[in-house]
């Protein structure tokens, strides 16, 4: 989903990421986990400053840059700058109306019960709440919601991460409903839920996997027709797939990973980058007619002018 920051938000997501993950190696294994992107191919090692700025530049013009904020914050959700931040971000993802920092919690809550109503949802069973007849019990009634929640949402992750999208969307509704319900929910049980939302409506999105690299994919494009898809490995090769997700040619000429992969504007010829040092031009047949030498260290990103 297309992100655009304000200077001013680019600079707290910085500062929230640099103080989430103080170490290159943490935040490099965060990046693989949860974007599936080798950081090593994105940015030199270098000052984390320099290299939390150089991501975001990275996954800003790839739209991914919501995967990002929500990613860091599930591998790090104790942390107050990082939580600050998602929260402000995933507002407005979600088109939360601004308002000021008191009232961003009912605010945060009523967007996403809106969206439930959006998708048509009109009820879900869930959990009723205890009956009681005190303080002690009311407060163990909310306890027992809060964890339900919790324990939603937990689920809601399992059946994302095997793959059971709807039920994964069903059970994250549920979490949905309920935490509308506790009047004492607070704003991080709120983003789990956004969270949770998210990744079960970007599940069942999927129609499609295309698998047959044997190592990570570092990046994807379509053709400018629409009919082809290539894709960059750290394979060393490109693959080219037609839209029912069959191999229909593999381009293996790279001596090491390839890092980008583009069309021309007319589709007739593809372009690919790599830690070889090179850039190939290519057939779309699978025959390579160029190499373009020149580069002293890894080649990050190959495009077309217009």
């Amino acid at each position: 989903m297309k992100l655009e920051l304000s200077p001013e938000e680019r600079e707290n997501f910085c500062l929230a990421l640099r103080d989430a993950y103080r170490d290159y190696d943490d935040l490099k294994m965060m990046v693989a986990f949860k974007l599936g992107q080798n950081l090593d191919l994105i940015v030199d090692k270098k000052r984390l400053d320099i290299v939390v700025f150089e991501i975001i530049q990275f996954l800003e013009p790839r739209e991914e840059l919501d995967r990002l904020i929500v990613g860091a914050y599930e591998i790090n959700p104790k942390n107050s700058k990082l939580k600050h931040i998602t929260f402000q971000l995933l507002s407005k993802i979600i088109n939360c109306p601004k308002t000021d920092l008191d009232n961003f919690e009912e605010a945060f809550k009523q967007r996403i019960v809106n969206i439930v109503k959006e998708l048509g949802i009109v009820k879900i069973n869930t959990v009723a709440k205890p009956e009681s007849q005190n303080q002690q019990l009311n407060n163990q009634a909310e306890n027992t919601e809060l964890d339900l929640i919790y324990s939603l949402i937990n689920h809601s992750y399992t059946l994302s991460s095997q793959g059971n999208y709807l039920e994964a969307l069903i059970t994250a509704l549920q979490a949905t409903l309920q935490f509308e319900k506790v009047k004492g929910a607070k704003v991080d049980i709120g983003i789990q839920v956004v969270v949770a939302l998210w990744q079960a409506v970007y599940g069942v999105q999927e129609y499609n996997r295309l698998e047959g690299h044997k190592n990570t994919v570092t990046s994807v494009v379509f053709s400018p027709d629409g009919n082809t898809i290539a894709s960059a490995s750290c394979d060393k090769t490109i693959k080219l797939w037609n839209l029912d997700g069959n191999c229909i040619a593999t381009l293996n000429q790279h001596s090491d990973a390839v890092t980008s992969v583009v069309f021309s504007p007319n589709g007739n010829t593809i372009a690919s980058a790599s830690r070889d040092k090179t850039i190939k031009l290519w057939y779309l047949n699978g025959n390579c007619y160029g190499n373009l030498t020149g580069h002293g260290n890894t080649v990050t990103s190959v495009v077309f002018s217009p």
